[in-house]
């Protein structure tokens, strides 16, 4: 977050959306590893990761659509 210190307007937009695009890349990641282990010590995690990828997933694609209209708009103000 400290990157965002001093940024404004559609350079913050940008730079944030970025930061939350790679973080919920990772932690799909993540979650499809715990989601798909076959042999997990802990039910309720491999459960936990089941439930919360879809929500993830979603609030990747928000952040990608709002990044492609950011990206639209920030072209047609030029």
């Amino acid at each position: 977050m400290t990157s965002l210190r001093g940024l404004d307007g559609i350079t913050f937009d940008v730079t944030y959306l970025a930061q939350q695009i790679s973080a919920h890349n990772k932690a799909i990641v993540l979650f499809k590893s715990y989601s798909q282990a076959v042999n997990s010590p802990d039910e309720s995690v491999r459960q936990f990761a089941d439930q919360t990828l879809p929500v993830m997933q979603k609030h990747l694609q928000m952040a990608l659509d709002q990044q492609k209209s950011l990206g639209n708009s920030s072209s047609g103000s030029k």
